[in-house]
């Protein structure tokens, strides 16, 4: 997924989201991603902006509906992951004096232009270190989305 959430805390967000991904078709709908760049871009800082219920949405997980109780827990416990992680990478993000800038700058696609591992570059205000992140994007339903597997 993304470089900064490596060690257990990206392996067990990673592993929880691929089971729920497995558990779920997603449906493609929605989604703000009209370009590869911007739909990594808008994920990206919404997990640095600790906003989980964004980051959801451009997944598409919002538009899912659990069909068992198992799927359902499934849901609850990668939300909680998510959303535990957002928040610490909000913390640092707060520390560093907020975000100043989120662009992608520089993308890599398949054959077909169907999926993208799009670089997006992370600048803040009161840090000149960058931060640089690797997203990948699919197209799914007309408009690009973040996957996470």
């Amino acid at each position: 997924m993304m470089h900064r959430m490596k060690g257990l805390r990206c392996q067990a967000v990673c592993a929880a989201l691929a089971a729920l991904l497995s558990a779920f078709a997603l449906q493609g709908c929605g989604g703000d991603g009209s370009t590869p760049e911007s739909a990594a871009s808008q994920f990206v800082e919404s997990i640095y902006a600790g906003d989980t219920q964004k980051a959801f949405a451009l997944l598409g997980f919002d538009r899912e509906v659990p069909k068992t109780d198992s799927q359902l827990k499934d849901l609850r416990e990668v939300k909680g992951k998510l959303s535990s992680a957002s928040a610490e990478m909000a913390r640092d993000t707060r520390a560093r004096g907020g975000l100043k800038e989120v662009s992608a700058t520089g993308r890599k696609c398949d054959e077909k232009l169907t999926a993208c591992e799009v670089t997006v570059k992370v600048t803040y205000r009161k840090d000149p270190k960058e931060d640089t992140e690797h997203v990948k994007v699919a197209k799914q339903g007309g408009s690009w989305r973040p996957v996470l597997l």
